[in-house]
């Protein structure tokens, strides 16, 4: 081989990292030797600073190609599952021992480790022991560079993260892809690196780890049952403490009935209204029955009554008030304009009925204050 007077890039950043414009500047041209070594048909394996020499002119060299392979051979250099290279710089598939997927892209990720060292002075994984960093390696992504060192300009940490990536097809294609991008940057031009998506992260994460998903998706499913069971039982306690009073009551010649303080409801035009006496009761869960008062003509009769849960009603000469969602919802059920719903308890309004003697009737509603109870408390 020939002789190289200078000194490994890992000498280089013994001390410090790199000025990103000079680490990318030798990743460049590192680049186009590696994409030559690749159309000879020829893989490095193990680049890492310390098999990059810089001479005395400053321009870098690869070296050492010992775990060098022929690309698209028959003959099997390596046997499949056989770990080598330099676990803190060799890709995912190296580190899983899967020789048959190693192609280009993955000197293009150890190009990529070896840029993140230059930037940062330390390798994009490094764990407590070889197989801790091969773990790092599969499983973790390295920390974005600009948290190491904030003097890493954007594009650099993006052309850097995008040879990083877990997946093959998510890095350069080649290195000469890889140099034209850090040539873009050195000259101030937009990078084709970007960052990848969220979705696109987790949808490869899913592929890579499918009974992790299948696992946290059947945990997710019963804690959702246990919550709903929790809240189901929490909602039948809120509904046996229920209490909506109503007052029905002559006044000013009207029979006026009220429903907490959200409702009041005025029937006109009813015979001898003045001779009813007053009544006042409450629509209350208690354990699934609810209160059903039906007043007809001068009477006011029934409390108690088992009924569908969650309806309660008033009816006066067939004009009907049905209390439904446990007091959040009200049916008016008129003989001339059929039912509608309203939503006093929802919308914290006040609702004022008045009733006239064909069953028809009118409604006027006014906001409650926010400190106001509803009808559903």
């Amino acid at each position: 081989m020939q002789y190289i007077e200078g000194q490994s890039l890992a000498e280089v950043i013994r001390d410090e990292a790199l000025p990103p414009g000079r680490a990318a500047q030798y990743i460049a041209t590192v680049a186009d030797a590696v994409h030559y070594a690749h159309e000879k048909s020829t893989l490095h394996r193990d680049l890492k600073p310390a098999n990059i020499l810089v001479d005395t002119d400053d321009q870098p060299h690869v070296t050492d190609f010992g775990l060098a392979r022929q690309i698209q051979t028959n003959q099997q250099l390596t046997a499949s599952g056989a770990i080598l290279g330099t676990p803190s710089y060799m890709s995912p598939e190296q580190a899983l021992g899967k020789n048959e997927q190693i192609d280009r892209t993955t000197d293009v990720y150890s190009l990529g480790a070896t840029l993140y060292h230059l930037l940062t002075g330390r390798p994009p994984v490094q764990g407590d022991s070889p197989l801790d960093t091969l773990r790092q390696v599969t499983d973790e992504r390295p920390t974005p560079p600009r948290r190491i060192n904030d003097q890493v300009p954007r594009d650099v940490e993006k052309i850097c993260l995008k040879c990083l990536g877990k997946e093959p097809a998510a890095r350069y294609a080649t290195a000469r892809e890889l140099a034209d991008d850090l040539r873009r940057f050195l000259h101030g031009e937009p990078v084709h690196a970007r960052p990848i998506r969220l979705p696109a992260r987790a949808l490869r994460w899913t592929m890579q780890h499918p009974w992790r998903v299948l696992v946290s998706l059947f945990m997710l499913g019963v804690v959702a049952s246990g919550v709903d069971g929790y809240l189901d039982a929490a909602h039948l306690a809120y509904l046996d403490s229920l209490e909506i009073r109503y007052v029905v009551e002559p006044r000013n010649g009207r029979l006026t009935t009220t429903l907490g303080e959200n409702v009041t409801i005025i029937y006109e035009g009813l015979e001898d209204v003045d001779l009813m006496g007053s009544s006042s009761g409450s629509f209350t869960g208690g354990g699934g029955l609810n209160a059903n008062v039906v007043m007809k003509g001068r009477a006011v009769s029934g409390n108690g009554t088992n009924g569908v849960p969650g309806i309660s009603r008033l009816t006066v000469n067939g004009h009907n008030v049905r209390l439904f969602d446990h007091g959040r919802k009200l049916l008016v059920d008129s003989p001339r304009s059929g039912g509608t719903t309203y939503f006093p308890g929802y919308r914290r309004q006040h609702l004022t009925f008045t009733v006239v003697p064909d069953g028809s009737h009118t409604v006027r509603r006014k906001d409650l204050p926010p400190e106001t109870t509803s009808i559903a408390q």
